[in-house]
């Protein structure tokens, strides 16, 4: 597997969102992992001083990693069910970070600066893998590909080149720490309600 990349295949879906029922099915929301990232590090100040003359929108807060989105599903799909089942009882993977990154979104307006591993946790992966699975069997579209990175901040694409900024990242100092993933929260994305979390094992 390339570096944590999963990829699923398109799926038709019909569309159905509630935010009074927490069973059914909803429209626009995500799985995340909740990552503790310590703002006060020196790799993390050393990163905003290297790049103070870049017009970085930095995260600052809420630092996550994000499993799936669910920008639509089949009526009935019963997300909330599922997580509850998967994630009620399941074990804390652990990830190794040990690299500052970033690309370019797909539509190239922005460059994203994260936080990310070269050597993902078989137990991560397969959690993650575990998860995509059992939404693709209740019907919902995952085809977005999966990319490990936590988001530290966006720059506009028209700021900078991607390989100037990979080199500016390149001479910061990070060293490799791993962090145990024990909080999970599934989130509806317009305005960022809390549908359900989980503390992992």
């Amino acid at each position: 597997m390339d570096s944590g990349t999963i990829s699923k295949g398109d799926i038709k879906l019909i569309s159905k969102f509630d935010v009074e029922n927490p069973d059914c099915s909803f429209m626009e929301s995500y799985l995340e992992f909740v990552v503790p990232i310590d703002i006060c590090a020196t790799w993390y100040n050393e990163m905003l001083r290297n790049l103070r003359s870049v017009p970085v929108k930095w995260q600052g807060r809420c630092f996550h990693i994000t499993v799936v989105f669910v920008n639509d599903a089949p009526a009935g799909a019963r997300l909330l069910e599922l997580f509850n089942g998967m994630l009620s009882d399941a074990k804390a993977p652990t990830l190794f970070f040990d690299k500052l990154d970033a690309f370019t979104t797909t539509s190239g307006s922005s460059h994203i600066i994260n936080l990310t591993t070269t050597v993902p946790s078989a137990e991560f992966l397969e959690m993650v893998e575990g998860i995509r699975s059992g939404m693709e069997h209740r019907g919902c579209d995952v085809s977005q590909g999966f990319r490990i990175h936590l988001t530290l901040g966006r720059v506009a694409g028209n700021s900078i080149t991607i390989q100037h900024l990979r080199s500016r990242l390149a001479g910061i100092h990070l060293p490799p720490f791993e962090i145990r993933l024990t909080r999970m929260r599934y989130l509806q994305r317009e305005g960022h309600r809390v549908i359900g979390q989980w503390t992992l094992k």
